[in-house]
């Protein structure tokens, strides 16, 4: 699976390296690309939101991928994490963004090797790097979104992502599959109608959350009650002005399956509108509720997904077989490509060629 080429064909240009999980193998995929990426010279710009890179994990305790800067990558990172980098650099800039490691500099790598990404846990300062490594000419940015920080995904600051499945998140091939599927279904639903966009885009200005209500007295005609974020995060249906003539609401935050379940006694078909795919964070049975009971969900800005990396490998050191995991997240993954990073000439169709020719074979 031709990663690059598929960036270019659609002018993708800043991608989030995300993972379903811990050790689902970002790191894995993201060294891939940018490996590729210095074979093409492409100019690359690298950043993290959160802290990653780290010589040992941080939770478990064992070995992990640490990120590799190729010669001539520019990356942006805190300064006392840019000192621990086995890589070396010249120092370009400062950025007006301060952490607990120093402030955040951006630098170009001169000698290859390992880099600690640090310092940029706002989506702001995401912006602000990505601002400045671009400005330098970066053809590339890639943000390292650490484990989570789903504001790596945020469609206003990347144009694509690429999402990690691994085998630590199933026992089995069909296991990973099964728990992959909500997540990547996040990433196809539905833009947000134009209608509702005009309805509620002032409390999206307002980071508000906000209910239409029917009139009463005049059928069709929607009202606005606007309401604080933080006041839907688990039951919006107990909040001042909910009735049974609700017919939408928009959430500014997380749509959970707490959400959900407070939705499905609602008496007539409700709307939700989410900002976006990383901020819906339903499980399959919650959003397959959702469905059965008529209510829609869709999302303001949607963000593609540049390509799925299956790891077959679990930190545990019980892999999965590789062709077969290919193959079952193929079929959750509709049109997005699924590769495995370490292996990145493998393609989906490939994976399910040889699956079928597997099958086969055990038939005969």
């Amino acid at each position: 699976m031709d990663l690059l080429l598929r960036c270019r064909q659609n002018n993708w240009r800043k991608l989030a390296f995300i993972g379903i999980a811990k050790h689902a193998g970002k790191t894995t995929a993201l060294n891939a690309f940018l490996h590729q990426l210095s074979d093409a010279e492409e100019s690359v710009g690298l950043l993290s939101i959160g802290v990653d890179g780290e010589r040992l994990d941080a939770i478990l305790g064992v070995p992990k991928p640490r990120v590799f800067a190729e010669y001539g990558t520019y990356v942006a990172s805190a300064e006392r994490a840019l000192l621990d980098s086995g890589a070396l650099f010249e120092w370009i800039a400062e950025l007006p963004i301060s952490s607990p490691l120093g402030p955040v500099m951006v630098v170009r790598v001169t000698t290859p090797g390992t880099v600690v990404l640090a310092g940029i846990r706002q989506r702001a300062h995401v912006q602000m790097a990505v601002d400045a490594l671009r400005h330098l000419g970066c053809h590339f940015v890639l943000v390292d979104g650490a484990f989570d920080r789903v504001a790596a995904a945020t469609p206003t600051l990347v144009d694509a992502a690429v999402l990690a499945v691994g085998a630590v998140v199933g026992n089995t091939v069909q296991e990973v599959a099964d728990n992959a599927q909500p997540v990547i279904a996040r990433f196809g639903l539905q833009e947000t109608g134009p209608e509702w966009k005009a309805l509620f885009a002032q409390a999206r200005r307002n980071r508000q959350a906000a209910l239409a209500v029917e009139r009463e007295d005049a059928p069709g005609h929607l009202d606005v009650l606007y309401v604080p974020a933080h006041a839907v995060m688990f039951d919006v249906t107990r909040q001042m002005g909910w009735s049974d003539d609700v017919v939408a609401v928009y959430i500014p935050g997380a749509v959970t399956d707490g959400t959900v379940d407070s939705l499905l006694r609602h008496p007539r078909d409700i709307q939700i509108v989410a900002d976006h795919p990383a901020q819906v964070l339903l499980s399959g049975r919650a959003h397959r509720r959702l469905m059965r009971h008529g209510h829609g969900l869709s999302v303001w800005d949607r963000l593609p997904l540049a390509a799925i990396a299956a790891n077959p490998h679990h930190i545990a050191g019980v892999d999965l077989p590789r062709v077969e995991l290919l193959s079952a997240v193929a079929e959750v993954a509709g049109d997005v490509p699924v590769f495995d990073a370490l292996h990145m000439a493998e393609t989906t169709s490939d994976a399910l060629e040889a699956n079928r020719t597997a099958l086969q074979g055990g038939e005969g």
